[in-house]
C-alpha cells in the first residue's frame, strides 16, 4: 500500500512522499490565496473555504490568517449556518 492509499484510509503515512507533497501544495496555495484576501471580499472567501473544507455552511467565516496543513480537506466540517472565528496564533489540524 502506498502513502496516498494509507492517508486516504487514515493510517500512518510518510508525509515526505512526493505524491503527498504535491497534493498538499495545492491546499497550501489555496490557503495563501485566502490569507491574502481583503476582509471585505466575502464572496471570494466563501468560494475558497468551500474548496478548502470537506463541508462548510454558507455563513461560515474564518478570520485570516488561517493555517492548516491540508486546508481541512481531510474530513474537516464546519457546522452549517455557524460563524467560526479562529483566534490569532491558532491552527486547524485535521
Amino acid at each position: 500500500m502506498n502513502n496516498s492509499e494509507r492517508k486516504k484510509k487514515r493510517l500512518l503515512y510518510h508525509y515526505d512522499d512526493s505524491a503527498i507533497l504535491n497534493e498538499q501544495s495545492k491546499y497550501e496555495d489555496l490557503l495563501y490565496d485566502y490569507n491574502q484576501l481583503r476582509p471585505s471580499n466575502k464572496k471570494e472567501q466563501q468560494k475558497l473555504l468551500k474548496k478548502l473544507f470537506a463541508e462548510i455552511g454558507s455563513n461560515c467565516y474564518i478570520k485570516a490568517p488561517l493555517h492548516a496543513a491540508w486546508g481541512g480537506h481531510n474530513g474537516c466540517k464546519l457546522i452549517p449556518e455557524t460563524t467560526f472565528k479562529r483566534g490569532y496564533n491558532k491552527s486547524i489540524v485535521s
